[in-house]
């Protein structure tokens, strides 16, 4: 075998030495690959290999060479916050000896970007990093190597068309740039890589699905489930080995803790009892609110999901890293991204939701659901590429040599699901099928946004050049390499870009008669918003009508009424008769021999209000006609051309969709907004905080209660299905909502009437904006916006006579200490403005309770 030590395969002493003092003293044959196919010589790559594989070595590799050897800056982007923090934790760490600046931005603290110039090396999310480009922030220009990690989320609904621009804006606006994306699950790897390689860039492509610790999939059947987890937990525990069990519930995540526990303890030694209990110990004192986790953790087990606030949360995970915790239960939040790997990973349930009463077409047509195979309805399964990303979890390098993963079947049925859904086999070896990444770019919502965009990076470009620009997207790119499609031959239409023609409309909705037939129409009445007449064949007569009550009728089927509930709807399920198709292709056809006068003035009418009721019948909304009409762009006169407005230029700056712009501004216009309680009912409702949307009823209590001062613990025992993080992510959301609110408000001066006087808008929004941010009564605004102290400092200073800023300022350091009880030592820094300061949002839950 060839010496794979890092001082034979690296030339650069400087990166052998770092890795070896992270005890990395030999190199993989993947990432042998990636060194001698140029990834020190700016080479770049796409790397799509299984979790645990060690992909991320490479990216480390490259950040390195750029650094050590002073060629420039480095981007690390990563899909969530805790994600950033451990990267930036590990660089800070490894590159501190080098006195080179690692800067971690993810959005929670503005401050930082005054920083980023400073920066060697930025640690940031998919979606500040958009943010920056949009900017045109000028730390994109020293940037030498881009790394993009978990890539494939350019396949999520919501994220991921704007990270497709983020990596098309990188590989066309950073001269001299090295990029290198990672990802674990990608079925069509293949495709991807034609498509970066379309930039006129060369990517080499590693694949493989070997991994350092191999990986075996089991599945395993069960009467009752917790006895089948206890029996592979103690199996496990027996063996000296470390378990992740994944669920999908929080509530289950305290539940298995509580049933395991016992089975957990008896295989403490000694040290791990006494960290345990230190740790349960440090939860106590601190008054956690993570429920029933002092009680468990002294057992060794511990749960991890969204709900746990952030001090919580890293104990937990140092805990577990440390391999004093054996066994973690936790919800799909800890399987992408944050280095806790296992021996053995358990999935307990492929069914995230099941639907089976209330069903409408859209559930069907939802691409996220399956058809279920044990009842009626509709289910939500894991998505392969989230499925292997959990079971990847299993296989520790350096502790196992070998990764189990079992996946809890309930049935036969299942059985045979799971495996035709996740798994493929080569002879008789079971391998992971991973999902095809799908570009969500085709969404109204994210079209609109795209455009927008196009226009403000290409000042009056015209509609040709905004064509040309959407065939370099990944979705186009994917669109044309299946081109047998005719419904794709005009992308725009397709896409609901451009007004559909009729000709376009007939051939994606229409249909033909089985066999070539004389058929004649003739056209009977018109209306200004309803069109009828009738076909005629061998067969007999058949009325056809167009209006908008009934939609597409023909006699044929007379129970059937051709309407499109769903927005811009480009699957073409439903298809019009033969009848109408020939009563509609009729009228627009200009025929062979000229017409009568009196007839061409019938068909040019129907034409007309035909070419009205399409859209609205089929609910089409066109990107163009939106972003006109709403005044987020306009067409320069006499030419093909467009600008992005003021209107248009808000959207970008927010970072909001056009579509909820345009939204809030008609709420605004519409609503006087005269008390609290409506303001905060609307900020709800454009709130994309995701854990609990169902509940907004309760999130609406959970603001009233937290900016009128009620504490975290009263909080959780009014509404016990939510957690600190809960919490935490509601607020700071909601006071980004709010601001996005303020700032529409100022751009169209809207002004309420409070107590009989008209006050502008935005300076309301601004300061619910600052009581949401840190839970106050309004009252206390002055004191928390002029000298930085947290919100139960600010109260006991109100409590005691320093009503504003002003007075606490014209006092002394030790009156303070003496008449409100605060430590002399923070009475001093109070006054001088030298209070400690926060990262985003986690703070100390003392400072809440």
């Amino acid at each position: 075998m060839a010496d794979a030590s890092v001082d034979k395969i690296l030339d650069y002493s400087m990166i052998s030495r770092i890795l070896k003092e992270q005890d990395i003293t030999s190199l993989n044959p993947m990432q042998i690959e990636a060194v001698e196919r140029g990834l020190f010589f700016h080479q770049n790559f796409l790397v799509c290999t299984p979790s645990g594989s060690g992909k991320t070595l490479i990216g480390v590799m490259a950040i390195l060479n750029i650094l050590l050897k002073n060629l420039g800056k480095a981007i690390y982007l990563v899909p969530y916050k805790a994600l950033a923090h451990e990267k930036a934790t590990y660089f800070t760490d490894t590159l501190k000896p080098y006195h080179l600046n690692v800067i971690v931005t993810t959005g929670d603290n503005e401050s930082q970007i005054q920083d980023l110039s400073e920066a060697d090396l930025i640690i940031t999310t998919f979606e500040k990093c958009d943010a920056l480009l949009r900017q045109n922030n000028p730390i994109f220009e020293g940037v030498r190597v881009a790394i993009v990690d978990e890539i494939h989320e350019i396949g999520a609904s919501q994220r991921g068309p704007r990270l497709e621009k983020v990596v098309m804006n990188l590989l066309t606006k950073i001269k001299f740039l090295q990029f290198i994306a990672l990802s674990a699950t990608i079925g069509n790897y293949e495709q991807f890589h034609g498509w970066l390689e379309s930039f006129g860039k060369k990517f080499v492509l590693i694949h493989s699905v070997s991994r350092p610790v191999p990986l075996t999939y089991k599945l395993e059947l069960y009467d009752n489930k917790v006895p089948k987890i206890r029996e592979i937990v103690t199996k496990t525990l027996e063996g000296d080995g470390q378990l992740l069990i994944f669920v999908n519930r929080r509530k289950d995540c305290l539940n298995f803790c509580e049933e395991l526990r016992k089975s957990v303890r008896k295989f403490l030694d000694p040290n791990d009892v006494r960290k345990c209990e230190n740790a349960r110990q440090k939860l106590i004192k601190r008054k956690t609110l993570a429920k029933g986790l002092p009680d468990v953790i002294g057992y060794g087990i511990a749960y991890h999901n969204a709900a746990l606030g952030s001090e919580d949360r890293h104990l937990i995970e140092d805990l577990y890293r440390q391999r004093v915790i054996k066994v973690l239960v936790a919800t799909t939040t800890l399987a992408a991204g944050i280095n806790t790997p296992a021996r053995v990973v358990i999935v307990s349930d492929i069914i995230q939701y099941r639907k089976s009463i209330n069903l409408t077409e859209k559930d069907y047509k939802n691409p996220e659901m399956r058809l279920s195979y044990s009842q009626q309805g509709v289910m939500k399964v894991h998505s392969a590429n989230i499925m292997f990303q959990m079971l990847g979890r299993a296989g520790r390098f350096g502790y196992d040599t070998e990764g189990i993963g079992y996946i809890l079947i309930r049935n036969e049925q299942e059985y045979e699901f799971v495996l035709g859904e996740y798994f493929k086999f080569e002879g008789q070896i079971m391998k992971p099928k991973y999902s095809e990444l799908v570009s969500k770019l085709g969404e109204t919502y994210a079209l609109q946004e795209f455009i927008l965009l196009l226009i403000t990076e290409n000042p009056e470009i015209s509609l040709v050049e905004i064509k040309t620009k959407f065939a370099k997207t990944f979705y186009a790119y994917c669109i044309n390499a299946n081109s047998e499609n005719s419904e794709n031959d005009d992308l725009f239409q397709y896409l609901f870009i451009q007004k559909m023609t009729p000709q376009y409309f007939l051939r994606n909705y229409g249909s033909n008669f089985h066999k070539k037939m004389e058929v004649m129409s003739e056209i009977t009445k018109i209306r200004s918003n309803a069109v009828e007449g009738s076909v005629y064949r061998n067969s007999g007569e058949y009325y056809c009508r167009i209006n908008l009550s009934d939609g597409f009728y023909c006699s044929c089927n007379p129970s059937k009424r051709y309407r499109f509930d769903i927005k811009n709807d480009n699957k073409f399920y439903k298809k019009l008769c033969p009848h109408l198709t020939f009563f509609i292709t009729d009228i627009f056809s200009d025929g062979k021999e000229k017409e009568k006068e009196e007839l061409d003035v019938k068909k040019n009418n129907a034409k007309k209000v035909i070419q009205s009721l399409i859209p609205l019948i089929c609910n089409h909304q066109y990107v163009f006609d939106f972003l006109q009409r709403e005044g987020l762009i306009k067409k320069v006169p006499h030419s093909d051309r467009y600008l992005l407005s003021d209107f248009g230029s808000m959207a970008v700056s927010l970072y909001i969709y056009p579509d909820h712009l345009v939204k809030i501004k008609n709420l605004m216009d519409t609503y006087a907004f005269s008390t609290d309680e409506f303001i905060l009912n609307n900020l709800l409702f454009f709130n994309s905080f995701r854990s609990s949307k169902n509940n907004l009823d309760e999130q609406l209590e959970i603001i009233k209660l937290w900016i009128s001062e009620h504490t975290f613990q009263h909080i959780l025992e009014l509404f016990p299905k939510f957690g600190a993080g809960d919490i935490f992510g509601l607020t700071n959301e909601m006071a980004r909502v709010a601001l996005t609110f303020e700032t529409i408000a100022r751009f169209i001066r809207k002004t309420v009437v409070r107590n009989g006087k008209k006050v502008a808008f935005d300076k309301i929004l601004s300061q619910l904006s600052v009581r949401i941010k840190h839970g106050i009564k309004e009252e206390l605004l002055d004191l928390m916006e002029n000298l930085n102290v947290s919100r139960n400092q600010a109260r006991i200073l109100f409590n005691n006579g320093f009503e504003t800023s002003e007075s606490v300022s014209q006092s002394t350091p030790v009156d303070l200490h003496k008449k409100t009880g605060i430590s002399l030592d923070k009475s001093r820094r109070i006054i001088s403005g030298k209070v400690e300061s926060f990262t985003g949002y986690q703070k100390s839950i003392l400072d809440y309770t």
